[in-house]
């Protein structure tokens, strides 16, 4: 409790007042039982268990109970010793052993957190976010919580937050995700609206774009293909026509599907389009169409995803023969990396340990070839996933580990213990995640695993790991790495409402 000088002026006026008769003796005795007992309550409480939910309230109300004590001791008894102590933040402060405050309103974000974790982060995502120094990494930190406001249905929340975003591009690029969400739910008159709202061309055009995808993707066709056609910029107006032509070929509309893809003038955007096609028609079982759709792409690079679809889809089949042939065919590195990881993954599947044990070794081989190591890296982290999946925890923890650079390494493990808990073992998810030093990727670890644990009915180990994750992200010092950690935490954790 902080004192004003009033206070500390009037204080001293009674005390002079009342020295000398009897009157201090009685103040002190009251003032001190008053102390003994709350000190008393303060012993139990540090004897109740800290993360027991049912406990909570207890606590809470031990905590009050203190807190109105120490007051009464201020304001009924302002002649005794402990009175002055209190008010001048003495050493009658350290006997309670605790900050009450402090206590009480760290003790208020549990009980918020036990209610439902994904709030209880983005509202320290956003406190935290709001205590950034520089502005624009402010910016930045508050678009992320905005964005993950609308992601769990929050808009009027996340459009508060854009309020507080100084930054014009973060402020737009928040704006997007917004309207992006506001799609999703089917408004997309409010969506329209709210993307004509953003002051830059560019990012306005950006938002449209985005839009435009969810339009399509929800079925209306031909109204969004009407609005990605009058785009004005001509990069994100093909952007939003590659989106529109994946929309068709998942409506079955191959035909229709190519003909966008074709109209589109840009040659890359164009090269794109025909991928997302090509990978659509992979996905739905067309493998024939799928190849004829990528080998027509004449850049290695875009053609690369796609393939690697394909021969995912092959694997998926039966075809293995055919699955290697096509990720053998592919030039990039990386994708043939990812392509030879998901046929070893359906080898395994199908209980062919040796097949997938060789094919494994070729997805490593893949990625170790890959220059810089900063790009290795990823390619890595997605080897070692998929060698969890697969069940070789072993070869998957010596893949990841064989990163060298930390954060990256951290990733990968992250990864690794999220398959591995997918896959059922929990305690050796756990293990993982617990042992990756980096907090933020340690909490993004534990959080996959708690949403695993949910997904499998264990609904209170999972309360628990998601308060580790928690705990994780809070502990991390630097307030951007630290807001980005409890973003992550609300999504996942808003995946389980």
């Amino acid at each position: 409790m902080k004192s004003t000088s009033k206070v500390l002026a009037l204080l001293v006026f009674v005390i002079l007042n009342l020295s000398g008769s009897g009157a201090l003796a009685d103040q002190e005795a009251s003032a001190n039982e008053i102390f003994v007992k709350s000190a008393l309550l303060m012993k139990r409480y540090g004897t109740l268990p800290i993360d027991d939910p049912a406990q909570y309230q207890v606590r809470l109300d031990i905590l009050l109970d203190v807190r109105a004590a120490l007051e009464q001791i201020v304001i009924d008894y302002p002649g005794s010793s402990l009175a002055v102590e209190l008010v001048s933040e003495g050493k009658a402060k350290n006997l309670i052993e605790a900050d009450i405050e402090e206590e009480i309103l760290a003790l208020r974000d549990d009980m918020e957190c036990a209610a439902s974790i994904a709030l209880c982060a983005l509202s320290s995502a956003r406190r935290t976010a709001e205590s950034i120094g520089n502005a624009r990494s402010r910016s930045r930190a508050l678009s992320k919580v905005a964005e993950a406001q609308a992601g769990i249905g929050d808009i009027a929340g996340a459009l508060r937050t854009v309020e507080n975003i100084e930054d014009a591009s973060y402020r737009a690029s928040a704006l997007s995700r917004v309207a992006e969400a506001l799609a999703l739910t089917g408004d997309i008159a409010s969506a329209l609206k709210l993307v004509e709202s953003i002051e830059d061309a560019a990012d306005r055009a950006v938002a449209l774009a985005r839009v435009t995808e969810v339009h399509a993707l929800s079925g209306d066709i031909t109204s969004a293909l009407h609005t990605a056609q009058g785009i004005e910029d001509s990069a994100q107006r093909a952007s939003a026509l590659s989106r529109v032509a994946e929309a068709q070929a998942k409506s079955g509309d191959t035909a229709a599907a190519l003909k966008t893809a074709a109209s589109i003038e840009d040659a890359s955007y164009s090269a794109y389009a025909f991928a997302r096609v090509a990978m659509v028609r992979a996905g739905s079982g067309d493998i024939d169409g799928a190849l004829e759709t990528a080998t027509s792409i004449q850049s290695a690079f875009v053609r690369a995803p796609a393939l690697a679809r394909v021969a995912e889809a092959q694997a998926l089949q039966g075809n293995v023969t055919g699955a290697l042939k096509t990720a053998a065919s592919i030039e990039d590195p990386s994708h043939r990396a990812y392509a030879y990881a998901e046929v070893a993954k359906a080898q395994a599947g199908s209980g062919d340990v040796d097949g997938a044990r060789a094919t494994f070794s070729a997805a490593r081989s893949s990625a170790e070839s890959i220059e810089p190591a900063l790009l290795r890296a990823p390619v890595l982290s997605r080897v070692a996933e998929a060698l969890a999946t697969s069940g070789d925890v072993a070869g998957a923890l010596n893949t990841a580990r064989s990163i060298d650079d930390a954060l990256p390494r951290a990733y990968a493990l992250s990864r690794v213990a999220a398959a591995q808990a997918v896959s059922g073992d929990v305690p050796g998810a756990l293990n993982t995640a617990e042992s990756i030093s980096n907090a933020l990727h340690r909490a993004s670890a534990l959080s996959l695993v708690a949403e695993a644990q949910a997904g499998s009915g264990d609904a209170l180990g999972a309360q628990v790991t998601f308060s580790a994750a928690l705990k994780a992200a809070k502990s991390i010092e630097y307030a951007p790495d630290r807001a980005s950690a409890l973003v992550l935490v609300a999504k996942v954790a808003a995946k389980l409402k």
